[in-house]
């Protein structure tokens, strides 16, 4: 694994928390199902519909503001309506809204190994 950081590009952020998770769950399977298509990838088959509690913005902001939550750990876990964890994980509390830098680690074959997004400028250039 290589030992160095490279600039993806930029995040940008208006509700004050980022998602990470796989968007296969978000975009509608119609238009996703077309574009793999015409990329040529093989996936698993698609779902018709997010998984609750995500059918709607609303109810996931619900679920994010919800007041038995300790707002204070800065991630909240989400899980597959089943109950598992690896839905997505929902980021906050890292100082509100703008464009953070975007940086992956490649592995010794050329994959991507890591990923991180920098909210301050202190940890901009650490490495680790």
């Amino acid at each position: 694994m290589s030992n160095k950081w490279e600039k993806a590009g930029i995040a940008g952020v208006d509700a004050g928390m980022i998602w990470i998770g796989d968007p296969c769950y978000f975009i509608p399977d119609n238009k996703l199902n077309k574009r793999v298509a015409e990329l040529g990838i093989k996936v698993s088959k698609q779902p018709k519909k997010p998984p609750k509690p995500l059918d709607e913005y609303g109810d996931f902001c619900d679920v994010v503001l919800d007041p038995k939550r300790d707002n204070k750990l800065g991630f909240l876990q989400f899980n597959y309506e089943a109950g598992h964890a690896g839905l997505g994980v929902l980021v906050d509390g890292f100082g509100g809204d703008g464009v953070f830098d975007v940086f992956i680690k490649r592995g010794a074959d050329g994959l991507v190994s890591a990923a991180k997004i920098v909210f301050s400028e202190d940890d901009e250039n650490e490495e680790e």
